[in-house]
């Protein structure tokens, strides 16, 4: 849990250094009101397992030293999945909360999580698109 916490707050941070200074970040499920427009809302994260990438097959750990092995299943491998809420009191304002979240983007494909390393930043619902709909 350590670890999702720390993948958070730092991709937070990143979205409040690139985009919105006042960005705010909410359960995934919890219902939010918006204090000030423009703004952007942080809502989650969710886990979702990526079963693309899970696998049947034994895991063999080999310690050649002590000539032993253990072997189990794999590691299960998930993403951290996060909604962006923008609103905006006029179509100007919302035109460049979205521009900067492109530009976030393209600038940062990759976020260095301390003691983590680096994670991808993967788009799901293109830039605009209203998930609802």
């Amino acid at each position: 849990m350590e670890t999702i916490r720390l993948v958070t707050e730092t991709f937070l941070r990143l979205l409040k250094t690139e985009i919105d200074p006042d960005a705010m970040l909410v359960a995934a499920d919890d219902v939010f009101e918006v204090p000030q427009v423009p703004s952007l809302v942080v809502q989650g994260p969710t886990l979702v397992e990526d079963v693309a990438r899970r696998t049947l097959a034994l895991r063999i750990v080999r310690d050649t030293d002590a000539m032993t092995f253990q072997a189990g299943r794999h590691l299960r491998l998930y993403h951290l999945e996060f909604e962006l809420v923008m609103t905006a009191g006029h179509a100007g304002d919302l035109l460049d909360l979205m521009t900067k979240m492109a530009r976030c983007y393209q600038q940062h494909p990759v976020v260095m999580v301390p003691t983590c390393g680096a994670l991808n930043l993967t788009e799901v619902t293109p830039l605009g698109h209203d998930a609802g709909a």
